[in-house]
């Protein structure tokens, strides 16, 4: 009986070493790997947001393209408008008649916008004479063209018309490089206007020599560095970590027309250097880069607050597991994996959600907008049309940046986001789609309510009242809506008959609605 106990105390202290050496080595294991789950979730998390930051910034960029590419189709509407009018103007008469016309009309309308870009030329056969009316002067140019050559001459122009008289021929035309030069004055302008948070902004160079090098580009536009602007760039530079953010970026350009990089560089509100990532891309018609970044630290700001929250859980869950792995083994290890899955899935939802709401007006963002258009897009072909776009533009809001600040600009932007969304319906798509413009998605709406809920959102919009100083100010929106058409491919073409109709309301007055459907 002695020598059994004996073996009994020795057995349970065996067993009693093997489970207290079996929980050390667990134990150590347990740290080890949650510590690999944590700095493997952080790393997801940061290419997760890196990926979506990407993505913001391009679409960013490509809001800065349609923008170039708008401007120049209504210039050209514009000053073939303009030209029209003229040539209506234009007197019956013989070369004489015309030239004093001309000479007395031409510094009139060229000091108009559309007038300043629009060349004249009077050829008056009778003489043999060609007379160059040009933002105001007036040139002999008989010796440099003749009429074969002038119409070589004018079919390279992009806008052009003739009118011919008994014995005269008008031409009135304007060139490519004057439309461009109207073009790069609205976008700096625009990009001046487009800020993002803190430090997030849009810089425009212009390449000069795609083989890089000294003098390769110039600054067109900085926001950041306005100072800067008309200074030559090296790809030599190197920036504050001895990177060369200049050759990069070129030979990113060079290889796909685009690329997303980081590199050091100071900060607009605190002119601290910090790493910061970027996007550019290349605008052939202008060889423009056009580029935007922010700095890295405001990008993850998020993403580490998120990785402790995920270092507190795992810390819980480890505790946890080792008081139940004593009573069941196996059940806690199947919990641990359980658990980390359940709290990974949450991180990746905090993340996801994060990238859903624009950070200044808390109205969604471009991408889940894009999203919801989508969505929205798919019934068409099964149930007819279901969905309405609302595009509204904030009046003016460049002249209240200007007289106001920035910051002003971002309450107005608040404040009207918080108006509108009071009221329309908690289902319906609210979005900031690109500076001071948003899109409202109504779906399960009536086409004939529309107005009426365009009317009620202009209404309270016209209420809300801003304070600076010891003055205050009202603002207005401009809306242009549609509805989706059977006959349209994807959600884009709704979009751009909406974007048409809010030109209209534009054009026509401002603060005012205007439905696509009422201008066919």
């Amino acid at each position: 009986m002695q020598s059994l106990r004996k073996w009994n105390r020795f057995y349970l202290a065996v067993v009693s070493s093997v489970l207290v050496v079996l929980c050390c080595i667990i134990l150590v294991a347990l740290q080890s790997w949650t510590q690999d789950i944590a700095d493997f979730t952080r790393q997801n998390m940061r290419t997760e947001i890196l990926n979506a930051t990407h993505d913001n910034l391009k679409r960013r960029i490509e809001h800065v393209f349609l923008h170039l590419d708008r401007e120049q189709f209504h210039l050209k509407r514009d000053l073939r408008t303009f030209i029209w009018l003229v040539v209506h103007l234009l007197p019956q008469g013989d070369g004489d008649q015309l030239f004093h016309y001309l000479e007395q009309k031409t510094p009139t309308f060229s000091n108009t916008m559309h007038g300043h870009f629009v060349s004249v030329i009077l050829y008056d056969r009778k003489k043999n004479e060609m007379t160059l009316f040009e933002r105001g002067s007036i040139e002999d140019i008989s010796g440099t063209f003749t009429e074969k050559s002038l119409q070589s001459f004018l079919d390279a122009c992009p806008v052009k018309t003739s009118v011919t008289f008994k014995n005269a021929v008008v031409y009135l035309y304007v060139e490519e490089k004057s439309i461009h030069q109207g073009v790069k004055q609205s976008a700096y302008h625009q990009v001046h206007a487009s800020l993002y948070g803190k430090n997030g902004y849009i810089w425009v160079n212009e390449i000069l020599s795609f083989a890089g090098g000294d003098k390769y580009a110039v600054r067109v536009i900085h926001p950041n560095l306005k100072e800067s602007e008309g200074i030559l760039l090296s790809t030599d530079f190197q920036d504050a970590m001895g990177n060369l953010p200049y050759l990069t970026e070129l030979e990113g350009i060079n290889r796909d027309g685009e690329v997303f990089h980081t590199y050091y560089f100071k900060n607009r509100s605190d002119d601290r250097v910090v790493e910061k990532a970027a996007y550019a891309r290349l605008y052939k018609p202008f060889n423009w880069v056009i580029a935007t970044g922010e700095p890295l630290e405001d990008i993850l700001l998020g993403a580490e607050e998120m990785a402790a929250y995920n270092d507190d859980l795992l810390q819980k869950t480890q505790f946890n597991v080792i008081l139940g792995f004593l009573a069941v083994f196996a059940a806690a290890i199947a919990a641990l994996v359980l658990a980390n899955c359940i709290y990974n899935r949450k991180i990746l939802h905090h993340v996801h959600a994060e990238t859903q709401l624009d950070a200044l007006t808390s109205a969604l963002s471009r991408k889940a907008g894009e999203l919801r258009l989508k969505d929205a897009f798919k019934p068409q072909s099964e149930s007819g049309p279901v969905a309405l776009v609302l595009l509204m533009d904030i009046d003016n809001f460049k002249q209240i940046n200007d007289t106001y600040g920035h910051d002003m600009g971002d309450t107005v932007l608040r404040e009207v986001t918080r108006a509108v969304k009071d009221n329309i319906r908690s289902s319906d798509g609210f979005v900031r789609w690109g500076g001071e413009e948003f899109l409202l998605l109504l779906d399960g709406i009536p086409e004939q309510k529309c107005s009426i809920i365009a009317e009620n959102i202009l209404e309270c919009v016209r209420k809300l009242r801003f304070e600076y100083g010891l003055t205050d100010f009202g603002v207005t929106v401009s809306i242009g809506s549609s509805r989706f058409l059977q006959a349209d491919r994807d959600y884009s073409q709704v979009v751009k008959r909406a974007d048409e109709a809010l030109y209209h309301s534009k054009r026509t007055g401002k603060d005012k609605h205007t439905s696509w459907s009422k201008l066919t």
